[in-house]
């Protein structure tokens, strides 16, 4: 009987476990770009930035922004837009950072030409998200103890005017 009892207990203890593996927050980046043509005037990019939530819990979002992959010109940051430059913040249907992405959920901001006219043409970028930690362990993490930051895998090339 006390076999059999271990044995639940065990089973029950990977289940646990396995359940909060699947439902904790897997956040990804994603970059599309698209060429907006006009018609008599120079053609200009639109990069659209999406965050995916592949979990079934929360997370928050703080930042976002595109990352040239040359670090010598200034990333396209939302809070420092926001602080300094509202009008080069992306457009977006939601309110302003930092906003909570539901498990399973989807949030896409688009930086249009106005928001890339700082980046000259040839200028190769990256998006880039920054949640907060839901776990924090000062031993492993360092000073970056309350944001992580996510990459895009693709990176999107600015075509100029």
């Amino acid at each position: 009987m006390s076999t059999i009892a271990l044995v639940l207990s065990i089973i029950a203890t990977v289940w646990s476990f396995g359940l909060t593996f699947v439902r904790w927050p897997r956040v990804s980046v994603e970059t599309r770009s698209h060429l907006v043509v006009v018609p008599g005037g120079p053609n200009r990019d639109k990069i659209e930035l999406t965050v995916i939530n592949r979990g079934s819990e929360a997370v928050t979002i703080s930042n976002i922004g595109l990352q040239p992959v040359d670090l010598s010109y200034m990333p396209r940051d939302y809070a420092r837009d926001e602080a300094s430059y509202p009008d080069r913040l992306p457009v977006s249907h939601h309110d302003p950072l930092p906003l909570r992405v539901e498990g399973r959920g989807v949030l896409r901001w688009v930086y249009g030409p106005q928001q890339l006219a700082e980046f000259r043409s040839g200028i190769d970028v990256r998006g880039y998200v920054k949640t907060y930690r839901s776990v924090r362990w000062p031993w492993l993490r360092g000073d970056d103890l309350t944001e992580r930051t996510i990459e895009a895998r693709r990176i999107e090339h600015i075509r100029g005017p």
